[in-house]
């Protein structure tokens, strides 16, 4: 499950992200590797801004300002989320996360498509995804005509 508050102080859930596709990703402030990577995902959110796609960053900061600091340096285009618990987050350690920067890319259902996946790789995967997701509706839509 996903229950962390965002910047604005909201909870965030998968209620939230329903009927998207959702690239979790991991960072922290402290970490350049994974400020890069929070940078490159400027360029996948442009790409898939018009697709049922969702980035939600899971931070692993422990100081509040510091994550605020990093987390508005970047975008506001996506869901920024922490639990100022570091490693002992729950999403961490429920999906086995043991280094930084690190993703997971979900379905709509919420299982697990790949991980570590980023810039034309998961652009491309993402529209690969919705391309099928449409190409079934207009399936089911041909059947239920006929």
């Amino acid at each position: 499950t996903i229950s962390c508050t965002d910047k604005n102080g909201k909870t965030i859930g998968w209620k939230e992200m329903k009927d998207k596709y959702i690239l979790l990703d991991f960072w922290a402030s402290w970490d350049k590797a994974s400020m890069a990577a929070q940078d490159s995902l400027v360029n996948v959110q442009k790409a898939l801004k018009k697709e049922k796609f969702l980035i939600c960053s899971v931070s692993l900061d422990l100081d509040k300002e510091a994550w605020l600091k990093a987390s508005d340096r970047d975008t506001t285009q996506w869901k920024q989320i922490c639990d100022f618990r570091g490693w002992n987050n729950t999403i961490i350690k429920g999906q086995d996360i043991h280094e930084l920067p690190s993703n997971i890319l979900l379905d709509k259902n919420k299982r697990i498509i790949a991980r570590d996946i980023r810039g034309k790789e998961l652009i491309d995967k993402v529209k690969e995804l919705i391309q099928k997701d449409k190409d079934r509706e207009l399936e089911r839509k041909r059947k239920k005509n006929k």
